[in-house]
């Protein structure tokens, strides 16, 4: 018994470090940004933007135009959008007649003049995710030129600063043309109209969950490694992902279905060079709890593609330590999104019997990782909620550790669905 209360003591003070890095996180983040901001660049690097679109018609002319503001040199930035063949496919199938997001980025193009060269690459494949999308545009694009330069990866309904591109060129000099530097991405664009509607709190829990995990986690590993000190592995994050093209090409370009996190994991491994920039990238939180779940089983798939990354052909074998650490982030991560939350549950039911205060703590967690995402939501992000809608999120926030066992336990039913049906998995749209 002994045991078991010094292993739950240990995961508790694990909880509660992670949210106290909030105040070195901001520290840290503010101490790059004005290192940054001082810094003369003496170049411009050559960026393409890629925005992959999957029934996206509605946003269209609003992410056209947003893109076409940023501040940058026109002769080094390519705005890219990538349809694909799958919405016209599933259109047909359903006998929809309506106009594609192909269409719509046609005719807006052909009616309207860019500020920057703004094209249009179709993915002609029925079948496909995100990133065979991006794996496609990049290889028409590397086909066209042979400059390197860097990929810019965005979601359609992302929103990065109109100065992102100086503060990332500045990055890239400053810091020495790192193989991926990756902003910071909160899905909070549309949290404070969301928290009008008192029925939208556990999305608003959600959006926190996100925040305090993009502060607490996503930053803090960046800033390690930045520091050259890889006591943790990084997560990309494919909402907001500056990827070096040469770098990429040597990787075998992008990692299918899941784009983000086995990047990651795969530049990781082989020692490629990261970088934080100091830059807020905002998106939408999506609308509804179906999608938020739907969204989990995705996310939890690209942490169990680590395995996939740690035996790669390709791997550098010898980098024993970093294999060592994602195949841990792998365990800890799946076990924290399966056992752990029901596991805690019972053993702080069990002590509120029998009046131990370690029962506190464990109801105590979910309310500490809850403010440290209101903390890193407001001084970050700078966005807000309503009052009311805080507080009863506050409240309910013991909820969150249950619903992101979805995802994880989703992915083992779609895996035994798929090695005893013979069935391919087909993966939502996660994006909102």
């Amino acid at each position: 018994m002994i045991i078991l209360y010094i292993f739950v003591t240990i995961i508790c003070l694990f909880y509660l470090c992670t949210c106290l890095r909030v105040p070195i996180v901001i520290w840290y983040y503010n101490r790059i940004k004005k290192r940054v901001a001082k810094y003369k660049e003496k170049d411009y690097t050559e960026f393409w933007i890629l925005l992959p679109a999957l029934r996206e018609q509605k946003l269209v002319k609003e992410t056209i135009e947003y893109f076409n503001n940023l501040n940058y040199n026109a002769n080094k930035l390519h705005i890219c959008l990538i349809t694909t063949q799958k919405e016209e496919f599933e259109y047909n199938q359903k006998n929809q007649i309506t106009k594609t997001t192909r269409d719509v980025v046609l005719s807006y193009l052909k009616e309207n003049k860019t500020k920057y060269n703004t094209c249009l690459i179709h993915y002609p494949e029925e079948k496909g995710n995100k990133a065979s999308q991006l794996n496609y545009a990049i290889k028409k694009i590397t086909e066209s030129s042979n400059n390197d330069c860097y990929f810019v990866i965005f979601d359609f309904d992302s929103r990065p600063s109109t100065d992102f591109l100086i503060t990332t060129n500045k990055t890239i000099e400053l810091y020495n043309q790192p193989d991926l530097l990756q902003p910071i991405p909160f899905f909070l664009k549309n949290a404070e109209k969301l928290s009008t509607n008192i029925k939208n709190t556990p999305i608003i829990i959600h959006g926190m969950e996100q925040s305090c995990r993009s502060g607490c986690i996503e930053i803090w590993n960046l800033m390690m490694n930045s520091c050259k000190l890889p006591l943790s592995p990084i997560y990309a994050m494919g909402a907001c992902l500056c990827i070096k093209k040469s770098a990429l090409i040597e990787q075998d370009y992008i990692p299918e279905p899941v784009d983000d996190l086995p990047l990651g994991f795969r530049y990781f491994i082989n020692k490629k060079n990261f970088h934080l920039v100091p830059s807020i990238v905002l998106g939408d939180l999506p609308d509804t709890m179906k999608k938020v779940l739907n969204q989990s089983i995705l996310i939890q798939k690209g942490n169990l593609l680590a395995i996939k990354e740690i035996t790669r052909k390709g791997t550098a074998k010898h980098n024993l330590w970093r294999r060592l650490l994602i195949l841990w982030e792998f365990l800890t991560v799946f076990f924290s999104k399966t056992i752990l939350p029901y596991f805690l549950l019972l053993f702080a039911i069990f002590n509120i019997v029998n009046f131990h205060f370690i029962s506190i703590i464990i109801f105590s967690l979910p309310f500490f990782r809850y403010l440290a995402g209101v903390i890193i939501m407001r001084k970050l992000a700078c966005q807000k909620i309503k009052l009311k809608t805080f507080i009863l999120g506050f409240f309910l926030c013991f909820i969150s550790p249950f619903c992101l066992t979805y995802g994880p336990i989703k992915n083992i039913q779609l895996e035994i669905k798929k090695k005893l049906k013979k069935v391919d998995i087909s993966y939502k749209k996660t994006e909102r």
